[in-house]
């Protein structure tokens, strides 16, 4: 004998089916294409997105992603989106139809049917996340050398030790400390050769200039030689 629970879900069966998403629980990408089919004999119903709660129990309503009235339709493409809703939360949904108007959507009193389960995941989210922990781990490398080598100062993150010019921070640090060394040199030798320059251009001291100069012959005096018959006779002329 039947319930009439049970005569309720053979009912529902019935009325409305879902063969897409299918269900062995599909995994769908964030701006996928799928087209979503089922079977009813509801006329006028409409179908949200709703996020299941982790553990299941509960569900969130989301936005309604088709309605029809008066027609038969049973099939529509949906893109596959989250809306408001947060991944991190959880990634777990589900199609949810009522039969009426949108504004029946959630009602349990209306006759109603869920879709099978599907996850979705955003490979975007992943993809910038990815970036953003290469980044940090990238910076980080950065901040290690620059603390191990005081002379290395990066201009940001990523490969920008060369300027547009081509040249490396290095090379350029190299060109200025040779550039200036030379420059020293250069100033050094000018010094060393205006020194030497100025010796060149002193009179150099004479070690006779305080000395008086020994007269010529021409002026010495001239000295009268004295006979020596004159002196002897001189001599004798005492002694006598």
């Amino acid at each position: 004998m039947f319930t009439p629970f049970l005569l309720i879900a053979m009912a529902l069966m019935v009325s409305a089916q879902f063969s897409t998403p299918p269900s062995n629980r599909a995994t769908w990408k964030v701006g996928d294409v799928h087209s979503i089919k089922f079977k009813t004999t509801f006329t006028t119903f409409s179908i949200a997105l709703w996020q299941q709660a982790p553990g299941g129990g509960s569900a969130a309503l989301g936005p309604i992603v088709f309605g029809i009235t008066n027609d038969t339709t049973a099939e529509f493409d949906w893109v596959v989106q989250t809306f408001s809703f947060d991944l991190e939360t959880s990634n777990e949904f589900f199609f949810w139809m009522f039969e009426g108007s949108t504004s029946l959507q959630g009602n349990q009193s209306s006759p109603q049917l869920p879709s099978p389960y599907f996850n979705i995941t955003d490979d975007s989210a992943l993809s910038i996340s990815s970036v953003t922990a290469t980044s940090t781990s990238s910076r980080a490398s950065v901040t290690e050398t620059s603390l191990l080598s005081p002379t290395y100062s990066p201009t940001c993150d990523g490969d920008n030790s060369k300027d547009s010019g081509g040249l490396s921070v290095g090379a350029k640090a190299g060109i200025g400390v040779s550039v200036s060394i030379a420059g020293l040199v250069i100033i050094a030798c000018i010094g060393l050769y205006v020194r030497h320059s100025r010796k060149q251009q002193s009179p150099a001291l004479k070690l006779h200039d305080n000395i008086p100069s020994v007269p010529s012959d021409q002026s010495r005096p001239k000295v009268t030689p004295i006979e020596m018959s004159t002196i002897n006779s001189s001599g004798l002329a005492e002694l006598s």
